[in-house]
């Protein structure tokens, strides 16, 4: 697993400054509104809304100005983390990373997350994911991590499995999105499943 260079604790609301996580070779940030721009240039030159599940719809810079303008509610409430994913050294945008519907009572979180650069998505995917595990299961103490994955989107399932999530026998569902029905798959990783890979140790048998 990356280290990670710096975690603000959290304590089931959010409060304070802004959680800022930094890993080998990114960051995750806030978003700020000099992102708009090339946020909106990415999402159209590498097709990123077909299978990002976070992103307004229809996409303009009034929607995506909003989304950003309310991910610090969303932090003030405890209710959900949006990061910028950036390249450590010159702080390009490369990616957007979340973790949604915290659910502190019954610890767990959905993640959801996207690269724009096709040559490095995985590589940079695995690390932003991973440094938001590493936050969710320390900083925020959860006990569960989800992820839902459009069927056709096959790539980050491989980033799914690669960070030691399971498919979720008998939970495939239909989404109806911009005119059509697709197929969606669940994942999840448990804290203890996590903490057992981290050290080598098995995991304690339910």
């Amino acid at each position: 697993m990356n280290a990670i260079a710096r975690l603000h604790q959290w304590h089931g609301h959010g409060r304070g400054e802004f959680p800022v996580v930094a890993a080998t070779h990114l960051r995750l940030r806030p978003f700020a509104l000099a992102d708009i721009s090339p946020l909106m240039t990415m999402v159209t030159t590498c097709r990123i809304a077909d299978s990002a599940l976070e992103l307004p719809h229809p996409l303009g810079a009034r929607q995506v100005r909003r989304w950003i303008e309310s991910h610090g509610h969303h932090w003030q409430h405890g209710s959900a983390l949006h990061w910028a994913i950036s390249h450590l050294g010159d702080d390009r945008l490369a990616g957007h990373l979340s973790l949604q519907e915290i659910d502190a009572a019954n610890g767990q979180a959905r993640l959801s997350l996207w690269i724009g650069a096709r040559l490095e998505r995985r590589d940079l995917a695995i690390e932003a994911a991973q440094a938001a595990l590493a936050f969710a299961f320390t900083s925020l103490d959860l006990h569960r991590v989800y992820s839902q994955q459009l069927a056709a989107d096959q790539l980050y399932g491989r980033v799914l499995f690669r960070l030691g999530m399971k498919l979720v026998a008998g939970q495939r569902q239909l989404l109806s999105r911009w005119g059509r029905q697709e197929e969606m798959l669940l994942w999840d990783l448990r804290q203890a499943d996590w903490l057992a890979a981290l050290t080598g140790s098995p995991a304690p048998r339910d």
